[in-house]
């Protein structure tokens, strides 16, 4: 059932569904259970996205939050990259709409971590 939002534009829910971690390059393992994670996502419910992460026994080592559809522009690129080096290069988890934006803008060390 639709319900209005702003304007009265109708909004739908839609239920969210993740699926395994897939690299983003398509080649690599992902990470197993345990691994620490940065979990990056420009989403409106972050929480969601890095509760399953964490459900499916993954260890979040830290989260990058940016507003929903951000463009990841430089300024946010330099900051995500310098949080992956300063833990230690882990795995990047991130939604595939992120992945899709991020894809064009990470060093090409970072895209062989994205997940």
């Amino acid at each position: 059932m639709a319900r209005a939002g702003a304007a009265h534009v109708p909004t739908y829910p839609v239920p969210f569904q993740a699926g395994p971690l897939r690299p983003l390059e398509g080649r690599g393992e992902p990470p197993e259970p345990g691994a620490p994670l940065l979990a990056v996502s420009a989403i409106a419910q972050p929480t969601r996205f890095e509760a399953d992460l964490e459900a499916r026994g993954h260890r979040l080592a830290d989260r990058l939050r940016f507003d929903d559809h951000h463009p990841f522009d430089a300024a946010a690129v330099a900051g995500i990259q310098a949080r992956w080096e300063a833990l230690g290069h882990p795995a990047i988890a991130t939604t595939d709409k992120d992945a899709v934006k991020l894809e064009g803008v990470l060093p090409p060390p970072m895209r062989a971590s994205v997940y």
